[in-house]
């Protein structure tokens, strides 16, 4: 079972990790209404946004020292919701270059004659 994170450390993810996960939010609705009305998606940029608010959290935990007393499991897990983050911007990025294609597709001339 993981264990939370220290309480230092949490202080200062909480707020940035919900705006990624509002940000992202936002961007999957949205996707999702664009999607059967074959519309543009929204840009990526809320959510690429809130990721490097997020990063200069993690930055700051750094700086402070903070992570220094902390037992490796814990560091690790701190430094590995950036790279999660960074691949799930990759994911969410390819997503919205799908729904453009949709989008593209839909909005061409038709082959029925």
């Amino acid at each position: 079972m993981t264990k939370p994170l220290p309480e230092a450390v949490h202080q200062r993810l909480t707020e940035p990790w919900s705006r990624v996960a509002r940000a992202a939010a936002h961007v999957l609705r949205q996707t999702s209404l664009a999607l059967p009305a074959r519309r543009s998606p929204p840009t990526l940029d809320p959510v690429i946004e809130a990721i490097a608010v997020y990063e200069a959290a993690v930055d700051g935990i750094r700086r402070t020292g903070i992570t220094k007393d902390l037992p490796n499991e814990s560091v690790g897990r701190v430094f590995a919701l950036g790279f999660v983050l960074e691949q799930f911007q990759r994911n969410l990025g390819d997503l919205l270059s799908r729904t453009r294609e949709a989008q593209s597709a839909g909005s061409g001339p038709s082959s029925l004659s």
